[in-house]
């Protein structure tokens, strides 16, 4: 290399460390500024033809960073974001809700309302009791109305808040369109934009906090950005969001694909070409602060109401319905839980033993003889022996360790007990006598009937029931437990088994006769009956003689044929129901011993209530629309939705009751067999206006315009927003008595009406809508209003509790992930500093040889 060669090599060398220094000085400079990422001066060895190296060449200038992490923690920002912003919505709930230790939460409102109907309870003839349950009302459906209202203009905040965020996405894409139009413009003309590139990325990490969003580079520099959902927003232009910000926004305003139902703005991203996207209805955005303002004011806030809604409602439409249970049918003699035909009657014992043997009776038309077996019935006595181990009446040893001692007797005839105490200080016999009286008085009125009798044995006693009836023996004291054998456990108590009345004895002298006619007897020594029971669901028939009849316990000596049927159902008047009125029952599977609930609205309104949509497999919900007031159309369509719901296909039938083959008002709904199915509990539910006539009902909360409500209005549902309209019947305001004399002829005192509002508002269970976001689909919550104020008040503390664990969870991973691309990207100053003194050394030596070239020029020249 020649000297020459050697003074450009030294001066391109000190070029680079002049552009060195530029770089290392502004890293310095900017090392705590925000988005800054440090630069290098990228530098390369210039080659001369021989091959040799004759210089530095630089390369431009480039960042230090991980684009992976950068990437990782842009997606994290974005979810970091939308769980903050969820979170803090979960919290305004929490706290909107409050606590029953919150003084005047809902919960606390809810219970002073309850305490009110107790105290009323309590005082019903008193009139500040009464003026009492008027307040506390009214502060109830104050509460009610406030927190709706508290939630709309939340949601209404949240719009403005929506529309806030659009436009500064928008000013963000437009500022990131110029540095990318300049980004790619510099490096085409072969200048290194790195300052540039920080700012368009420091851009798309604020982007990301409001849009999960993903980022590709482009083959020239620049870049495209798309929701993660695949949508575009920047590709050389701006795709610019859109948002019509609704001004009113209210309980019935919910977002809707259908432009002409949504009553609240959506986001659209235009294309320059026709309308463009709707992107809520795409999918919306998956993460970021937007999405969770649309979640919050579409889903979080809604649920909200709709929970205020559905206590509102319930709160209302159960104090104000009456229960009337439907009409058995056939209306027949029907034990509880026993659907099978039965015929039963207070036997005349004397005059079945006086029967001709020949009598006979025809069951089901079949003659059966029955006298012959009735003339031998007999009783047989019924004993309990009661055994020492000592000597009974040689000592009185027995008497003495008895003394204080109680000896408890129950009669099964009766149902009376009586309690007898030994005592020393009386003989054996007379006390033995005196039990004996003691019992005959007590179970037969007479003390000398003769019916118990109690001997004593060289060990014991006897104890006995001529007529053969039932009695049972318990202790009150150890020491006769112990040395008589009888048990002390009320439950478990030593029981006369042995014995046989004259009842018991006929109808097992009957039901062998009758065994071929698939009919039983058996006896009732409580009420003195004998019980025909069929033993399939076929009609059961019994005709004689009108005085074996009688004797047998049916009629009056004037009747000679008795006909029973099976309970297989229940009628019910289509009439009765308004909208939002029901029919319930519930349908019992013989073969299982389980029970399903059904529930029968009318709903007419297009599309059936939210509850019927749910799949409880024990709870069933069933819309019908009456509006077209076709009997038969009706019935038709309750048939045809009990036998499609496949829950209890094929066990019911429902049909219309018709009157000289035209159609009436009347339904019976039944089972299709009774032998495996049985309909139980049927009763129609319907609202009642004003103060009403029932004691169990009273419209104590009306709609805006004082209407019971009902639930539909002309054909439309009016729940949603309900809790922002409830209020206090105005007549119980102008009138507080209505709330205990309802009516002509009740007492001031009469807690009657009050008891059953009580009763109703802590225990009536109804079914509340899965979209209150309490129960499931396959598991309906069913409670009283106060259970589910309680729910309601625990859904929102465990909602707000687990979101501010999910942003606390998130904050740490975004915090992580920022420590590492820090690490990647940040300025270590005193790294740039070792950086000078290198730079320093660098120059120092560059400058040297150009003084060396310097010198040796000089002496040529002196040469």
């Amino acid at each position: 290399m020649g000297l020459i060669s050697a003074l450009n090599t030294a001066l391109v060398g000190l070029g680079v460390n002049q552009r060195q220094l530029d770089v290392t000085a502004s890293n310095i400079a900017n090392a705590d500024r925000v988005g800054y990422t440090r630069k290098v001066l990228n530098t390369s060895a210039v080659v001369g033809g021989d091959g040799q190296v004759i210089g530095t060449r630089v390369d431009g200038t480039s960042r230090l960073l991980n684009e992976q992490i950068q990437a990782q923690y842009q997606q994290s920002l974005s979810q970091q974001q939308y769980s903050s912003v969820t979170a803090d919505f979960a919290r305004y709930l929490d706290n909107l809700f409050g606590t029953i230790a919150d003084p005047g939460s809902l919960a606390n409102t809810a219970n002073a309302f309850s305490s009110s109907l107790a105290n009323l309870v309590s005082t019903p003839e008193d009139y500040p009791s009464r003026l009492g349950v008027v307040q506390e009302a009214s502060k109830f459906a104050s509460k009610l109305n406030s927190l709706s209202s508290q939630i709309q203009d939340q949601r209404q905040s949240i719009e403005y808040e929506i529309a806030d965020s659009v436009d500064q996405v928008n000013i963000i894409l437009e500022r990131i369109k110029e540095l990318d139009s300049d980004i790619v413009s510099r490096e085409s003309g072969g200048t290194s934009p790195v300052e540039l590139l920080d700012e368009r990325d420091r851009l798309v990490t604020e982007l990301s906090g409001y849009i999960d969003v993903n980022v590709q580079p482009t083959e020239i520099g620049g870049l495209r950005i798309s929701t993660a959902g695949g949508l575009p927003l920047y590709d050389v232009d701006v795709f610019e969001l859109e948002f019509d910000a609704h001004g009113s926004i209210g309980a019935t305003s919910v977002y809707s694909k259908d432009p002409d139902e949504r009553g609240v703005g959506t986001i659209r991203i235009t294309t320059g070409q026709g309308p463009g996207y709707d992107v809520l209805s795409l999918g919306g955005f998956k993460s970021g602060s937007i999405a969770a303002l649309v979640e919050a004011r579409d889903e979080t806030l809604v649920a909200a109401q709709r929970q205020l809604d559905e206590l509102a409602a319930n709160l209302a439409r159960t104090l104000s319905t009456h229960t009337e249970p439907a009409t058995a049918y056939p209306a027949s003699q029907v034990p509880p839980n026993d659907y099978r035909p039965v015929l039963s009657g207070v036997a005349d014992i004397s005059d079945l033993k006086a029967l001709p043997a020949g009598e006979a009776i025809n069951v089901n038309g079949k003659s059966v003889t029955i006298g012959a077996a009735l003339n031998a019935i007999a009783a047989v006595p019924s004993t309990i022996t009661l055994d020492s181990d000592g000597d009974y009446l040689g000592d009185d040893a027995l008497i003495h360790n008895l003394d204080g001692e109680s000896l408890v007797v129950r009669d099964e005839i009766t149902g009376q007990t009586t309690s007898f105490q030994f005592n020393n200080s009386d003989v054996v016999a007379d006390q033995l006598q005196n039990l004996q009286d003691q019992l005959n008085l007590q179970f037969t009125g007479n003390a000398a009937s003769g019916i118990y009798t109690v001997q004593g044995t060289d060990n014991g006693i006897v104890i006995s029931a001529t007529d053969g009836r039932t009695f049972e023996l318990t202790t009150s004291g150890d020491d006769i437990n112990t040395q008589l054998g009888v048990s002390n456990d009320p439950s478990a108590p030593t029981l006369s088994s042995n014995g046989t009345t004259e009842l018991e004895a006929a109808a097992a002298a009957l039901s062998p006769l009758l065994s071929g006619q698939d009919v039983t007897v058996t006896a009732d020594n409580t009420t003195g009956e004998l019980i025909f029971s069929g033993t399939d669901p076929d009609p059961l028939t019994i005709s004689g003689t009108d005085s074996t009849l009688q004797a047998l316990g049916f009629g009056d000596g004037t009747e000679t044929s008795y006909t029973v049927f099976n309970q297989v159902g229940f009628d019910f008047d289509l009439d009765t129901l308004e909208n939002g009125d029901n029919y319930t029952f519930s349908v019992k599977d013989l073969n299982t011993g389980l029970s399903k609930n059904v529930t029968i609205y009318r709903s007419d309104v297009a599309g059936e209530p939210a509850i019927t949509s749910t799949r409880d497999p024990n709870d069933i919900y069933i819309g019908i629309d009456f509006s077209s007031g076709d009997y038969d159309a009706i019935s038709t369509a309750i048939n045809d939705a009990l036998a499609n719901d496949p829950r209890i296909a094929g066990s019911l039938q429902a049909e219309n009751l018709e009157s000289g083959g035209t159609p009436t008002s009347g339904l019976r709904i039944f089972a299709a067999d009774a032998r495996d199915h049985r309909i139980e509990g049927a009763a129609t539910n319907y609202a009642v206006g004003g103060a009403g006539e029932f004691a169990d009902a009273l419209s104590l909360f009306t709609d805006t315009d004082g209407a019971t409500y009902t639930g539909i209005v002309d054909g439309r549902s009016t729940i949603d927003g309900f809790a922002g309209r409830i209020q206090i019947n105005q007549e119980l305001v102008d009138d507080p008595g209505l709330l205990v004399q309802y009516a002509d002829g009740i007492a001031s005192g009469d807690p009657s009406r009050p008891q059953a509002l009580l009763d109703k508002l802590n225990s009536t269970k109804v079914a509340f809508s899965t979209s209150a976001k309490v129960g499931t689909n396959t598991s309906v919550f069913k409670g009283s209003a106060l259970d589910f104020v309680t729910t309601a008040v625990s859904y929102h503390a465990r909602n707000s509790s687990q979101a501010e664990a999910a942003a606390a969870g998130q904050e740490v991973a975004t915090n992580n992930l920022k420590a590492r691309f820090d690490s990647s990207a940040k300025v270590d100053v005193d790294e740039e500093l070792g950086q000078l003194i290198q730079i320093q050394n660098s120059y120092a030596a560059n400058a040297r040889v150009l003084q060396a070239v310097r010198e040796l020029f000089e002496t040529l020249i002196r040469i």
